[in-house]
């Protein structure tokens, strides 16, 4: 099953994403900039590989350099998990949208979080036909990978191992991600025009009154025969 997906943005953005079906697609290395951003900002995006001190045995930089050599560290000492990073992670772009993958009974959206989405939002009523439109339009821009999928959470504090554009860490499980990403990136912001999207998805309605819009309660869920994605 396919998630609901959710489009929130600024009202002049999502009449681009439904007329000409716009998607802006910033690098990874974009939100990793953010610092200011509490919301969007993640210093771990672009992240492949993070490793906690406890899972650490040795830590040796060999720099090959003459009068440098090896650099050693007691693992014990590292004040924060030990993040890698490439290039072509860093460079490969992203669409982001909010994904329901189980009925909800309550608040769609926190009010706390609320604000952090932007003011307006778009329901897709077809994902299935969105990410095929979206593959049609990456094959005719000549794009040679396009990848699509849930965000999964980690513990920040305990995990260790690949992160890649679909992991992030579990402070930001509120936002639900689904994510489109490009690759290889192009290290700048990536217009992808998919075509009019209007036939699949909803009128732009505003942020304030998403919670009042939408039911996606077990009850409506049974009632239409909809199962978690």
């Amino acid at each position: 099953m396919f998630p609901i997906l959710l489009k929130f943005s600024e009202p002049r953005f999502l009449e681009a994403f439904r007329n000409e079906g716009l998607l802006f697609m910033n690098p990874l290395e974009y939100f990793r900039s953010l610092e200011g951003d509490p919301a969007r900002g993640d210093a771990y995006e672009g992240v492949s590989h993070v490793m906690q001190p406890m899972h650490i045995g040795e830590f040796v930089i060999d720099s090959g350099l003459p009068g440098v050599g090896k650099l050693t560290a007691d693992p014990k000492e590292l004040c924060a998990p030990v993040r890698i990073s490439l290039t072509e992670m860093l460079a490969c772009n992203v669409f982001c949208m909010f994904a329901i993958t189980a009925p909800i009974d309550g608040d769609i959206i926190l009010p706390v979080h609320r604000d952090e989405l932007g003011s307006a939002f778009v329901l897709v009523l077809n994902t299935p036909e969105l990410l095929r439109r979206v593959d049609a339009a990456c094959i005719g821009a000549g794009v040679s990978k396009l990848e699509f999928g849930l965000v999964e959470y980690y513990d920040g504090l305990a995990y260790s191992g690949e992160v890649g554009p679909f992991r992030k860490r579990a402070i930001y499980r509120h936002q639900s991600e689904f994510r489109i990403v490009v690759r290889p990136g192009l290290n700048l912001p990536r217009y992808l025009r998919v075509g009019s999207l209007r036939d699949i998805t909803s009128e732009i309605l505003p942020s304030l009154k998403v919670n009042e819009s939408l039911d996606f309660s077990t009850k409506s869920a049974i009632e239409v025969g909809w199962t978690a994605a």
